[in-house]
């Protein structure tokens, strides 16, 4: 008398315990490398079907998703670009350097309009002398392009020391 699949089951909970039990080892099922990338390739952006049009908020941050774009985010979201920083990005026509950051002026970080994006640099000299901090500005505003031009004060030597009487 032949036993239906679903009484089978409950009796053994599962066909592989049931072949075990009879002293038999199931077949394991095996995915080839090939198979395996294929189906995590089709199931990734706008195949997935988790897919809500390339945009989601992480910490109050839009991200837009352009895993092409220079400065896309690494790590475990590898394929999305922090909205506000894509934004000064085009406007500037270059991408964003690291020691560059993107404040929103109205603390709202979902605003990403242009005129509330400001572009900061985090980079700063290393020390206070009057000598170092105008080498660092110098530097600073040449790796923007501008050229410097000469001294302001010509030829008088920078104060190093003050006197008071």
């Amino acid at each position: 008398m032949p036993c239906s699949s679903g009484l089978f089951r409950q009796r053994f909970s599962s066909w592989g315990n049931a072949l075990r039990l009879a002293g038999l080892e199931p077949k394991k099922s095996t995915i080839s490398p090939q198979c395996r990338n294929a189906t995590r390739k089709a199931h990734r952006g706008k195949q997935s079907c988790a897919w809500k049009g390339g945009r989601i908020k992480e910490n109050g941050y839009v991200l837009i998703w352009n895993p092409e774009h220079p400065n896309a985010i690494s790590g475990r979201r590898r394929a999305y670009v922090a909205e506000h920083r894509m934004v000064m990005s085009n406007h500037i026509g270059r991408p964003l350097r690291r020691d560059e950051t993107v404040h929103h002026k109205n603390g709202n970080r979902d605003d990403n309009s242009l005129d509330n994006l400001e572009l900061w640099s985090t980079n700063h000299p290393a020390g206070q002398r009057v000598e170092e901090v105008l080498s660092w500005a110098k530097q600073f505003l040449e790796s923007y392009g501008f050229e410097i031009i000469g001294n302001i004060h010509e030829g008088e030597q920078p104060c190093t020391s003050a006197t008071v009487e």
